[in-house]
């Protein structure tokens, strides 16, 4: 193989890789912004938001959502969907009042 048809391989390589990482992004549940942290405010937050949390995908989300208001993170428990262990998981980027903010 000539060096030319070396680095043209290489080239498609890229491009495929590209792609394959953007349509990867695209078609994540997760909006492309969660991989920074947030403490979300499950009262105020809004679906996006609330899938950033581990373990909780739309239909939960959506859950927590029409569940509202909670007085105590704990009250998640309600949430057909959210039990004691996701919500031990969850616990440190929950809280009940204040704004949803980056941790």
């Amino acid at each position: 193989m000539t060096l030319e048809g070396h680095l043209n391989m290489r080239a498609r390589a890229r491009i495929a890789a590209l792609f394959l990482g953007i349509a990867i992004g695209l078609g994540s549940p997760t909006p492309l912004w969660a991989d920074r942290e947030l403490i979300v405010n499950v009262n105020t937050a809004t679906e996006a938001q609330l899938r950033t949390l581990p373990g909780i995908d739309k239909v939960i989300a959506g859950r927590i959502v029409a569940q509202r208001p909670f007085k105590r993170v704990n009250d998640l428990l309600r949430v057909d969907g959210i039990g004691p262990k996701v919500l031990e998981k969850i616990r440190p980027y929950v809280k009940v009042d204040g704004e949803t903010e980056p941790s």
